[in-house]
């Protein structure tokens, strides 16, 4: 008698992203703020567990836009208004798996 074990395949993958900013205001003199991007991998297996990592910024791309140029950075000029609201999006692509 032979016994065997599937094969705990990957069923599906899915990710999150948080995207912040240092620092997190910009004071009515003006400056920049700069992207802090993490982005999650996470696998489903056929046992019902899943696994999920941090990936690297080499496995994933990320594209900006909004208030935000190319590498995700927002500035702004001095304000004489006490406050200023800024909207900054990211779509991020990957195909790696946790």
């Amino acid at each position: 008698m032979y016994v065997y074990q599937a094969a705990n395949a990957i069923t599906s993958t899915s990710g999150s992203v948080s995207l912040s900013y240092t620092p997190s205001r910009i004071d009515y003199t003006g400056g920049s703020a700069y992207p802090n991007l993490s982005v999650t991998a996470i696998s489903k297996f056929t046992s019902g567990s899943s696994k999920s990592r941090t990936l690297s910024s080499s496995e994933y791309s990320a594209t900006y836009g909004g208030a935000a140029n190319s590498y995700g950075t927002i500035t702004a000029s001095r304000n004489s208004g006490s406050e200023r609201s800024f909207t900054a999006t990211v779509t991020v692509t990957s195909n790696a798996t946790a």
